[in-house]
């Protein structure tokens, strides 16, 4: 279109005002402002006045932008300038205004900026009360973007006068409930308050802004309410029961959500790629139900529905993050660039939430998976010049930093946000008191906790403030001043959160304190009871506390097993029994809350559970509670963790020996043991679960607690046993970098392979011993034993 403008400026005819407002509403409604600004100066130099339309299109063009401070003043200096031009904007003009603002309100509630969220939606009531002043009667259009306004922050009172205003009247008598039946009867019911004369008509859009409102605030009786009314005069579109299928997929119940997509397709309403990327992200978050809303997705494609840029943004942020064998955090990314390469091919380009979402992964990647961060690093790098900085790729960027420790390039990041005119929200410095307190710079963590208070912030420290820095005093050893620092958060007025809750639990879990896995209990049952009964806050505690309460559970009941064998006198040993079997059934208890809430226990939670059962000595339950997560129906990840942590068990117990044997052999999809125990083996595993350095120390010290020397042997001799790796340095030369097995392992297999005689290869393991780096003082007694045993057999010295 540029084109076409400027082969007209050069051969005719010459273009006229309708040219250029066209050529700007063009770059407008693609985002290219600098140069709608351009061609705004090339009116001046034609001699042709900008008109109101002008004006209102370069408005509209700066406020449906994710505006930062320069961007807002930008929006200001059009404003004035139409004035100056003695044009009194209109109805529309205002109108364009306040919807501009609502998108603004919309965009800092999605990413939590609060404090600029309020500012947009004041400068929204602000323009309405100019042009109210100025004579302009309000329409439909102005109501609707002040009631988005109002819903966003929560002024029901705003909302409600609007409600009023415009004659929307939602009286109990109206109709059914139930928003899936066909209203078939049009007539208000005869007890239905009498319609004020309505100079202002809802439309669609208000109806549904209305249904989204009510179902966010979980007023499912009055959403429904609304639907009644909007059916009496409208048509239900697919946004209307988008919000209903998006509430029910939030709130985990996917037979409900997909009765309203099921009922949107008899009505024969068409669908629409938000109605998909909805039904996906139920897909990927709740995969008890992935084949009946595969079904659902599958129609949805046959029906021409297209995927949008939404749906490649949900697809990537769905990649599963995994863990290799040296427990660092990596991911699928070929899985990652075949769905940016389809993105690209499919003609959709990268938005800003793409970049954000794909610089969130590499955060979380591992510095040592270098083949993966340099992908990523390529990736990124080809989006960024086209997507301009946000605060949420500003965020990402600080927390980054702070996760690799590099607070320099985090403070840096920081001044460049802030001279950008982007205004720092509350996550930005929690990642830098974050960042601080895993560095142990405690002192600076708590400079900036004091910074963000003062102008020209002024944010006040919340919970997720405090809760970082309260964990960096806890992981300092300095509980005194951890728990003088949550007191203090606490005297400010500021509640405590899950987190801060969880982290003061860890806190006594780790200490001396006495009793501290009962405090633990205690802090977290209180918490529990006390977000249970508080309508307003989300469902009890989450995975991770819940995770941690099973575990003092575990610990608690370990503790009271330790009394009764140690014969306390404190407590009879009736008493500790009692006890333990309450610990036991507290810790089954929480794990079941866990599975009732309909979420699928994660691995964190499924470690504490076996865990507890280990320490209380309860292998039977333990076992129980393997067979049922591992049934060919669960939809838990088992990981190698799970299986260290119920070798643990095993490995101290004669009897179960031989379960330990066919759960090895279970990992390695092989058998190696000439006498292991047969058992039926019905999970079949979702990923890979292979033995790791963990898993081979409680398999060989399993066997050499049962005094099964065979099984030693046919362990040091696997293929995939741990080895040490060598670094070749030009002082020292060759040396390893550090035992991959305990030394109290390198005993074991070389005592079975001496009474074994199996000489060369006590030799070589031996060889392999002495290679190792100087172990720890704590294994004295067995490099001594080690060192005797090589001497007494004539083994070559090292």
């Amino acid at each position: 279109m540029r084109t076409l403008l400027l082969t007209m400026e050069r051969k005719g005819p010459a273009p006229n005002i309708i040219s250029y407002n066209l050529v700007i509403a063009a770059l407008v409604k693609s985002e290219q402002l600098h140069e709608a600004e351009q061609i705004y100066k090339k009116m001046s130099t034609a001699l042709i006045l900008p008109d109101r339309m002008t004006y209102n299109l370069m408005i509209t063009g700066c406020l449906q932008r994710r505006q930062n401070e320069k961007e807002r003043r930008t929006a200001n200096r059009w404003m004035n300038r139409m004035v100056e031009a003695n044009i009194i904007p209109d109805l529309r003009t205002f109108n364009n205004m306040i919807l501009g603002l609502s998108k603004q309100v919309n965009y800092h509630h999605n990413i939590k900026s609060y404090e600029e969220m309020m500012t947009y939606a004041n400068a929204a009531k602000n323009i309405y009360q100019v042009m109210t002043r100025m004579g302009h009667v309000p329409d439909t259009m102005t109501m609707n973007g002040l009631m988005k306004c109002y819903s966003l922050i929560g002024d029901e009172e705003g909302l409600n006068q609007i409600v009023s205003l415009m004659g929307i009247v939602t009286e109990d008598s109206f109709g059914s409930n139930d928003a899936t039946t066909t209203n078939t009867n049009n007539k208000p019911h005869p007890k239905a308050g009498k319609k004020i004369n309505m100079t202002i008509q809802p439309d669609l859009y208000t109806y549904n802004i209305l249904i989204h409102h009510h179902l966010q605030k979980d007023q499912t009786i009055d959403a429904f309410k609304v639907y009644n009314l909007l059916s009496k005069n409208f048509d239900a579109d697919a946004v209307t029961y988008g919000s209903f299928i998006s509430y029910y997929i939030d709130k985990r119940d996917v037979p409900e959500a997909l009765k309203y997509y099921d009922v949107m397709r008899r009505k024969k309403i068409m669908s629409s790629s938000v109605i998909y990327n909805i039904l996906l992200n139920g897909y990927f978050k709740q995969p008890s139900h992935a084949e009946a809303l595969f079904d659902r997705l599958r129609t949805m494609v046959v029906e021409d529905v297209h995927p949008d840029i939404a749906t490649y943004n949900i697809r990537i942020s769905h990649l599963e993050l995994i863990k290799n064998i040296t427990s660092e955090t990596d991911i699928n990314i070929s899985h990652l660039t075949s769905i940016f390469e389809e993105m690209i091919t499919k003609g959709h380009e990268a938005d800003e939430r793409t970049f954000n979402i794909i610089q969130d992964i590499d955060g979380k990647i591992s510095p040592r998976s270098k083949n993966t961060k340099a992908t990523i690093k390529s990736l990124l790098e080809s989006m960024k010049d086209d997507i301009q900085p946000n605060l949420i790729r500003y965020a990402t960027t600080i927390r980054n930093a702070a996760i690799q420790h590099d607070m320099l390039k985090a403070e840096y990041t920081f001044k460049s946000m802030v001279d950008d005119g982007i205004k720092p929200n509350i996550y930005v410095f929690a990642h830098l008191v974050w960042g601080y307190s895993q560095l142990g710079d405690l002192d600076k963590a708590e400079d900036v906790m004091n910074y963000m208070s003062e102008s020209p912030f002024n944010i006040p420290p919340t919970a997720y403030i405090f809760a970082p820095l309260i964990e960096g005093y806890a992981n300092a050893g300095e509980y005194e001043k951890a728990y003088s620092t949550f007191r203090e958060m606490i005297d400010r007025g500021i509640s405590a959160d899950t987190t801060t809750y969880t982290i003061l639990t860890n806190m006594f879990l780790n200490s001396s304190f006495d009793d501290s896995e009962i405090n633990a209990i205690r802090v977290l049952e209180d918490l529990r009871v006390l977000k249970e009964n508080d309508k307003e806050a989300s469902n009890g505690l989450d995975q991770a506390a819940l995770s941690v309460l099973i575990e003092a559970h575990g610990m608690a009941g370990a503790k009271s097993l330790f009394n009764i064998n140690s014969h306390s006198d404190e407590i009879s040993p009736l008493q500790e029994v009692s006890q333990c079997d309450y610990h036991i059934q507290s810790a089954q208890q929480v794990y079941n809350s866990i599975v009732a809430s309909g979420a699928v226990p994660d691995p964190q939670a499924v470690t504490a559970m076996i865990t507890a059962l280990v320490k209380m000595q309860k292998l039977e339950l333990a076992w129980e509670f393997w067979i049922n997560i591992t049934k060919p129906d669960s939809l838990i990840q088992i990981t190698t963790y799970h299986y260290n942590a119920l070798l643990t068990g095993f490995a101290h117990n004669k009897m179960w020996h031989p379960v330990a044997k066919h759960m090895f052999e279970e990992m390695l999809s092989e058998s190696i043991f000439s006498d292991s125990l047969r058992l039926p083996t019905h999970y079949k595993h979702k990923r890979i679960v292979k033995p790791d350095i963990a898993t081979f120390d409680l398999m060989l010290l399993s066997s050499a607690l049962s005094f099964d020397e065979e099984s030693i042997r046919r362990l040091w001799r696997h293929e995939c046993r741990p080895k040490p790796t060598f670094e070749v340095s030009l002082e020292k030369g060759s040396s390893s970098s550090g035992a991959p097995l305990l030394i109290r392992s390198y005993y074991y297999s070389l005592t079975a392979l001496i009474n074994d005689n199996c000489i060369e290869e006590a030799q070589a393991l031996y060889h392999e011993f002495c290679s190792l780096n100087t172990p720890a003082d704590s294994a004295s007694v067995w490099v001594k034993n080690i060192n005797e045993m090589a001497m007494a057999n004539s083994l070559a010295s090292c």
